[in-house]
């Protein structure tokens, strides 16, 4: 089983993703957390001096590693770089560097879906296909809004999607607290804060698009305490095998 977890940056995935893997294991299942890792991000509390500039170039320099890693490893399977490449070409992102760094990103995490499809245990995805998906129609959401419905198309989705919700109020000072961490170089990375919370309403068009393929929706907020009970019911519960739909795209 799949489990995904979708929301804007800065809504808190990444912590309730490994909240959501604790609770699991504390009821014996087997878990597995695909995190998807900012360098940027430090524990709480943790000093931040001068680790914008470093973050970014970690970012930069992991990024171009792995393109050389994908570009040489003869597992990515040729749909996958389709995919890749046609999800690009329907929502182009409007930066060269965003571009290299979505390619990256993409080719990654369709590596570690496949494996997910063959791992008998369940695996959750702080971020997955869906996430992307939104991230590409951010970066234009008047026409990205359009092209979602295509987009999802092109992508295999999870088993179940846990969207996490945050109060614009409380999203807005975290991305701009975020923001303000971040060294100059690390800024070039990231969408502005105005930007990321025009485009939340997107994830209404992505809820109705997903409901039409029948995929099973949590909603969660983050900045109350979560409702987890209603998150685990719907693990534990039977829920369709949507990775049959375009299961060719990401195939085991």
């Amino acid at each position: 089983m799949i489990v995904e977890f979708i929301g804007p940056p800065g809504g808190g995935k990444t912590t309730l993703a490994r909240s959501l893997a604790a609770r699991l294991q504390a009821r014996s299942r087997d878990v597995e957390l695909i995190s998807s890792w900012r360098p940027g991000e430090r524990q709480q509390g943790e000093a931040q001096s001068s680790g914008g500039s470093a973050a970014a170039m970690q970012r930069l320099t992991r990024a171009m590693g792995e393109m050389g890693h994908l570009l040489w490893d003869k597992s990515i399977r040729s749909e996958e770089a389709g995919m890749t490449h046609a999800l690009l070409e329907l929502m182009p992102p409007p930066r060269l560097l965003w571009k290299i760094r979505m390619y990256q990103y993409i080719s990654r995490l369709a590596n570690n879906w496949r494996k997910a499809l063959l791992d008998s245990r369940m695996t959750l995805f702080d971020q997955g296909f869906i996430q992307v998906v939104y991230s590409l129609a951010a970066f234009e959401p008047r026409s990205g809004r359009e092209k979602i419905e295509d987009a999802l198309d092109l992508v295999p989705v999870p088993d179940l999607i846990v969207r996490v919700t945050v109060p614009d109020d409380v999203l807005a000072r975290r991305l701009a607290d975020r923001r303000h961490n971040a060294g100059r170089l690390e800024r070039l990375l990231e969408v502005s804060p105005d930007a990321n919370l025009a485009a939340v309403p997107l994830f209404d068009a992505l809820d109705a698009s997903l409901g039409r393929r029948n995929v099973p929706i949590v909603r969660i907020e983050s900045a109350a305490d979560p409702c987890w009970d209603r998150v685990l019911r719907s693990i534990e519960d039977p829920v369709p095998d949507t990775r049959q739909y375009q299961r060719n795209v990401v195939t085991a």
